[in-house]
């Protein structure tokens, strides 16, 4: 028997299979695929073990402590980037104040000299 597929219609057990496997991994490490990112860890002490609570994938204590270092790095330079925001919006909030306290004095001395 041979296999006759219309010409006109897709092709999706390859796809199938894929979905079968579960959802497409977002996060790699070491190699190996993570089905979710950002983890959020549980470390279990008596069993000395460290679980994502979303995906709940194990995890080695080294896999995660170098996830969360990676992590820390990237919130430390967000931090600074967010800081610097900070003081450029406060200067900017400095310069607004000042030109809406000369408006008003502006229109004091209008309003004066009717």
């Amino acid at each position: 028997m041979t296999d006759e597929r219309d010409p006109g219609v897709a092709d999706l057990s390859a796809r199938r299979e894929r979905l079968k496997n579960g959802p497409t991994p977002l996060f790699v490490i070491e190699g190996t695929r993570a089905p979710c990112h950002p983890h959020r860890f549980a470390l279990d002490e008596a069993e000395k073990t460290v679980t994502c609570k979303r995906c709940e994938r194990e995890f080695t204590a080294f896999d995660a402590l170098e996830y969360i270092a990676r992590d820390w790095s990237r919130y430390g330079a967000n931090l600074e980037a967010l800081k610097q925001s900070v003081e450029r919006l406060r200067a900017e909030e400095k310069d607004l104040k000042r030109h809406v306290q000369n408006l008003r004095a502006q229109v004091k001395r209008r309003e004066g000299s009717r």
